[in-house]
């Protein structure tokens, strides 16, 4: 009979598994959003997101799943590899 390992207690695996990902999505939210001089409360409006939600994002509080990505992908006229640190290209494909 294999033993168990005891279970980790789950905010121990939360700072791990954050500590692991990039920082990156926050600051090219923020990065975009400032070069089009909106602000915080203008780039949720945009997106139809809330302010708090922008927020959180952007001080990587919150992760975004890939319908809030899209959103922002769209209206920062970006790609997805962009702002989750995959490539260094701001501008989406053509064709």
């Amino acid at each position: 009979m294999k033993k168990r390992r005891a279970p980790q207690p789950r905010e121990q695996v939360n700072r791990e598994a954050k500590a692991e990902r990039p920082v990156v999505v926050g600051a090219r939210v923020r990065e975009l959003q400032e070069a089009r001089g909106w602000s915080q409360q203008e780039l949720a409006w945009r997106a139809n997101l809330s302010v708090p939600k922008v927020n959180r994002i952007i001080r990587e509080k919150a992760g975004c799943g890939s319908a809030v990505l899209l959103r922002l992908v769209l209206v920062l006229n970006t790609s997805a590899d962009y702002l989750l640190g995959l490539t260094d290209e701001k501008r989406p494909r053509s064709g």
